[in-house]
């Protein structure tokens, strides 16, 4: 199969731009010192979980027949959460800090926080339904924000019902703890002792060699998997039996007709044989598009001017109703949490309006172009560069 050089050009962009949108994500993920949360990151916790959850299991299993010790109080706190979630956030805080090359005494602290914070909520959900539940449904009502919403109500909600937090003591223990099997047995990090002039020697946590280097390979690896997909200048393969269509040339990732990550799925729809699923997509996907100069200019205008229209969000966001003379009623705070969230949902259309013009502009002189089609599970059509377009840089 042939490809014009325009179309050769634009998938090289899409490629160029999808490095750059994901070289930034991750900057900005390690910029807060949380490279659990990256694709790297999320590989290698999920690949250690095993090992930390079997040492974790395995010392709670020796304490428990040893009988008391002076590890018999880290033996009582452990106990309170599933080894599995401990093994999670101790790995993820581990991975951070070290990452980040912090000291053992701030690592131990993260942990041991974020175990603390996994005990009240447990201990919230068992004998507070009606609050939790309640916390819950608020956090879900701007899903944006919903792990920091909900973190913020746990952490009122405690303080409110007298739950009783760990001494500084106590978590030092529980920290100390699951760093060290994380040490043993993960396989990512080493504690170095490093000492400095006219100091006490440091304990530093820092992450093995060899997992440096492969977080590295892994993240360029990963920069190319995620292309910035805009419209095909040529018209996308047609879909059929055994048949890849949409973007055809080796330049950004091929899509499958139904979006699903189950090999069974994939395998089952190659199989099908669906003529008339085929047609329709081929007919959406092969008609022709073509940017209006005349219209784009006037909607770049209003887009500008900031004034609202049909299509386009106002800039201006709703003002807050005032606060009545009796003080914040639980009316006047169920109006303010509507028009706040009015107004991120404002927000996010217009970045979205944002995005269809810059588009648009992208297109005006590249003349006709044609939008690659797939599928969902419900069988519904979509355009696949909907969401992925965005102003670039």
């Amino acid at each position: 199969m042939t490809f014009s050089d325009r179309e050769l050009a634009i998938e090289n962009e899409m490629t160029d731009r999808g490095v750059e949108r994901r070289r930034a994500s991750s900057s900005r993920i390690r910029a807060r010192g949380k490279e659990s949360l990256t694709g790297p990151g999320h590989r290698l916790v999920r690949a250690a979980m095993g090992r930390t959850v079997t040492g974790l299991e395995a010392w709670l299993k020796a304490e428990a027949k040893r009988g008391p010790t002076n590890r018999s109080a880290a033996y009582a706190l452990a106990k309170q959460v599933p080894p599995r979630i401990m093994a999670l956030l101790g790995l993820r805080a581990a991975l951070d800090g070290a990452c980040a090359n912090r000291t053992w005494q701030a690592v131990v602290h993260a942990i041991a926080t974020r175990v603390d914070e996994e005990r009240a909520a447990r201990w919230l959900e068992r004998t507070h339904r009606g609050l939790w539940h309640a916390a819950r449904r608020r956090s879900k009502s701007i899903p944006e924000r919903a792990a920091s919403r909900l973190r913020e109500d746990v952490r009122r909600l405690m303080k409110e019902q007298g739950f009783q937090r760990w001494s500084m003591s106590d978590r030092l223990k529980v920290g100390a703890l699951v760093l060290e099997v994380i040490d043993q047995c993960a396989g990512l990090i080493r504690i170095d002792r490093v000492r400095k002039a006219r100091r006490r020697a440091l304990l530093l946590v820092t992450v093995l060699p060899e997992v440096a280097d492969w977080i590295q390979n892994a993240t360029k690896a990963d920069e190319c998997l995620e292309p910035l997909y805009l419209p095909m200048l040529d018209r996308p393969g047609e879909w059929g039996k055994g048949l890849l269509g949409g973007y055809a040339t080796p330049l950004v990732a091929r899509k499958h007709l139904v979006k699903n990550r189950s090999k069974v799925t994939q395998g089952l729809v190659a199989e099908a044989d669906m003529p008339a699923v085929y047609g329709a997509v081929n007919a959406l996907q092969g008609t022709a598009w073509e940017v209006n100069p005349d219209l784009l200019e006037v909607a770049k205008a209003l887009m500008a001017s900031g004034q609202s229209c049909p299509g386009l969000e106002s800039a201006d966001p709703e003002p807050y109703p005032e606060v009545p003379p009796e003080g914040k009623t639980k009316d006047w705070l169920r109006a303010r949490f509507v028009v706040r969230r009015s107004n991120i949902h404002r927000a996010s259309r217009r970045v979205e309006s944002a995005r269809v013009l810059w588009l648009a502009g992208r297109l005006r002189d590249e003349g006709q172009f044609y939008f690659p089609q797939q599928l969902d599970f419900r069988g519904r059509t979509y355009p696949v560069p909907q969401k992925s377009s965005c102003c670039g840089k």
